[in-house]
């Protein structure tokens, strides 16, 4: 079977750009050791990728429970659906310099 493979990467298409914003998470995937979460924010989508020690202060804000110091219970079912607010920002990797979106300061948004 002949197939089309696209290896460009999809990710620049779906930045977020810098700033605080209010966000509900839509979808969720995981990759390897990367979590990525299609988010919906003023009136378009994007997605925010973490890995797993990136994802503690996202997981509290999730309503997820730590089961030990560092360990959240997870249930995608959940969190798809959930609110939340926080700052969008860019940081280069300390050995590569290649720029990352990051995300801090996460507030939860009752609904």
């Amino acid at each position: 079977m002949i197939e089309e493979i696209d290896t460009n990467s999809n990710f620049d298409s779906k930045k977020i750009p810098d700033g605080k914003h209010s966000f509900r998470v839509i979808n969720f995937k995981k990759n390897g050791s990367l979590y990525i979460f299609t988010v919906s924010y003023d009136g378009t989508e994007g997605e925010q990728t973490f890995f797993g020690n990136q994802m503690g202060d996202f997981l509290k804000c999730m309503g997820c429970k730590e089961s030990a110091k560092g360990i959240y219970i997870f249930d995608s079912d959940k969190v798809i659906g959930g609110s939340f607010t926080a700052t969008v920002y860019q940081e280069a990797d300390k050995k590569s310099g290649k720029m990352y979106q990051r995300m801090k300061d996460f507030d939860e948004v009752p609904f």
